[in-house]
């Protein structure tokens, strides 16, 4: 008898799924899923598995929202239905437990408006198509107690970017409701081998914008090259790896994130250059959904025993975010901060390194990303410019000086307005004090290949003519060019001249009974122009 119940029992379970013809759901699935999204859903064939009571779909389309495109916004080659099987066998209702998406291609739309083709999912269509009455359901019947999508693939599409490209998606959501907070768990890579993760609660999902649905995630992001994986416009200067850790809470259309951010490889601007050590940033950000507007708060950016303030707001509503952004400090250690320069495209010269001293300064930074421009100003006090000899570049005023060659040059006091923009840098008002020389002032510009032209005046006091010009100050004009590497100082022989016959002439000058002041004028004049 024991064995008859065993064989029926048997039979039963393999002639199931034959008496239980899983495809007459599927107008029903169908109709159910594309009211739950608000879009059309296309199902392929069906098979059911007893054991597992899942539902197998060989290939699934999700059409995207008519106003954004016809194409699809959905598709997989599988997805996994968990269903309940009693009220599935007997009252042949279909109560989802579980969706499993596998390797699905999904394709997030921004249209030139701001609006995403993913904002009115859930929402529901005054045309919904409804299954036929004898299995009606309503979206309050859908139950998913598991959403699983793996090893997908997203492409994020907006006017005028870089298409990013997403893969590995990996997305998994528990007790997905319209009433209360599902946790879920996220993770992806991204172009230039990045690795984007999130984990937190997610809901209660928004009847009117899924965009508006309230989080709470601890984010990571690792390797992000913002260039590269088409969050900024190509063209910009601006690149680096970032690395994020921190926190993101998202409540009626504000998201505040509060972390810390590691910057390798930064550069600003456009060039070559970049910043030789990690540049670390403390940040606290809030940024509205509705209006796409950004404000940081309070952000530290630190390097070495330097740290300045940085705040701000943005716009991304456009095709292209605009800024408007503010860097301050005050009485930061120069030292720290010489490895930094690159980032903002200044080069010290070969061999050059900065000991000691003080910088104060303001850069504001306004713009859209792709023509952003930025002015500020500098004061640097009391610093050494090791390994520079200025006395051996600079030949015509050291001599006139009587200056001695020093392998270090020191600054009492540098400062001078400076703009970048995408031909470079242009330096203006420059006020330069050496004591070993005297002042120095001029302008120029440093190109993006660090190219030099600046026209500069010297006013020293001549101590190899000082017999002739009795100590009265007399300026020499100069340039320099070439590369900021090897920078080459030439002097204005001309101005130069006149500058100092005229300073002569302004002087008494002397006669020793050795020799006439004239021809000792000319003896010095030809040492200190090189005969020329």
């Amino acid at each position: 008898m024991a064995v008859v119940l065993v064989f029926v029992v048997i039979l039963a379970v393999v002639s199931l799924p034959f008496l239980v013809n899983a495809n007459q759901f599927r107008p029903h699935i169908e109709s159910m899923l594309s009211n739950g999204l608000g879009r059309e859903v296309r199902l392929g064939q069906l098979r059911l598995s007893l054991f597992s009571g899942r539902l197998s779909v060989g290939d699934i389309t999700i059409m995207d929202n008519p106003e954004f495109s016809d194409a699809p916004f959905v598709t997989a080659s599988s997805l996994y239905i968990g269903v309940e099987l009693k009220p599935l066998i007997f009252s042949k209702k279909v109560h989802i437990t579980e969706i499993s998406l596998e390797r699905p291609s999904i394709y997030l739309l921004r249209i030139p408006d701001g609006e995403w083709n993913f904002s009115d999912l859930g929402a529901t269509k005054a045309d919904a198509v409804e299954p036929p009455k004898e299995e009606s359901v309503s979206v309050s019947d859908i139950k998913v107690g598991r959403l699983r999508i793996t090893d997908g693939r997203v492409e994020v599409i907006e006017p005028r970017k870089k298409t990013a490209v997403y893969e590995k998606v990996n997305l998994s959501v528990d007790n997905l409701s319209y009433d209360s907070a599902s946790p879920f768990t996220f993770w992806s890579t991204f172009e230039g081998y990045g690795l984007l993760n999130f984990n937190g609660n997610f809901g209660p999902l928004s009847r009117e914008d899924t965009l508006l649905t309230p989080f709470a995630a601890v984010l990571k992001i690792i390797h992000l090259d913002p260039a590269v994986s088409g969050f900024i416009p190509a063209g910009t200067g601006l690149s680096g790896l970032f690395d994020f850790e921190g926190e993101a809470n998202s409540n009626k259309g504000v998201v505040r994130s509060k972390g810390k951010a590691s910057i390798a490889n930064l550069r600003l601007v456009a060039g070559d250059t970049q910043a030789v050590k990690t540049v670390l940033v403390d940040y606290d950000l809030l940024y509205d959904l509705n209006n796409k507007t950004g404000t940081l708060t309070e952000a530290t950016v630190g390097f070495g025993q330097a740290a300045m303030r940085l705040s701000g707001d943005f716009d991304a509503g456009g095709n292209v975010a605009f800024l408007n952004m503010n860097l301050k400090g005050n009485g930061v250690p120069l030292e720290d901060i010489q490895e930094l320069l690159p980032a903002l495209g200044i080069t010290l010269p070969k061999g050059a390194a900065i000991k000691g001293g003080t910088l104060n300064t303001e850069i504001a930074a306004e713009g859209f990303l792709n023509d952003l421009s930025m002015d500020g100003s500098v004061e640097i006090s009391g610093t050494r410019l090791a390994g520079f000899d200025l006395g051996d570049k600079l030949k015509l005023v050291a001599q006139a000086a009587g200056l001695k060659s020093a392998p270090d040059t020191l600054i009492e006091k540098l400062s001078a307005a400076l703009g970048w923009s995408a031909t470079g840098i242009a330096v203006s008002d420059i006020q330069l004090i050496i004591p070993a020389i005297g002042e120095l002032s001029g302008s120029g510009t440093i190109s993006p290949r660090q190219e030099l032209d600046f026209s500069m005046r010297a006013a020293i006091s001549p101590g190899a003519l000082e017999e002739f010009t009795q100590g009265l100050v007399f300026n020499i004009n100069f340039f320099v060019r070439g590369n900021a590497l090897e920078p080459e100082f030439v002097p204005d022989y001309k101005n130069a001249a006149l500058s100092l016959i005229d300073a002569v002439f302004s002087g008494k000058g002397t006669e020793d009974g050795e020799e006439k002041p004239g021809n000792r004028l000319i003896n010095n004049l030809k040492g200190i122009f090189g005969n020329k």
